[in-house]
């Protein structure tokens, strides 16, 4: 079930299938399919280290959080633009 994504071809999904993993969220491309191993064990999981990740400032799977008008991306460090000084 998809939960989230970029408009590049990856989104987000949570696992419904029947086993072991069921319930982890992982990335899901287009091309590739399902890519493991997962990012996480469950949503429960995710929002929690996402929650904690935004109260100490830190990154998310390698991702730099950018806030503009009033809405949160996560974009890798080179997709971040940094001002010249």
């Amino acid at each position: 079930m998809p939960i989230g994504g970029d408009d590049c071809g990856y989104e987000l999904i949570v696992d419904l299938r029947a086993g072991e993993a069921r319930g982890c969220v992982g990335e899901f491309s287009k091309v590739e399919g399902f890519c493991y191993p997962p990012q996480w064990r469950s949503v429960e999981a995710m929002l929690a280290e996402i929650a904690d990740a935004l109260e100490a400032d830190q990154p998310v799977l390698g991702c730099e959080r950018i806030a503009d008008d009033g809405r949160l991306f996560w974009v890798e460090p080179s997709e971040v633009e940094f001002p010249v000084s």
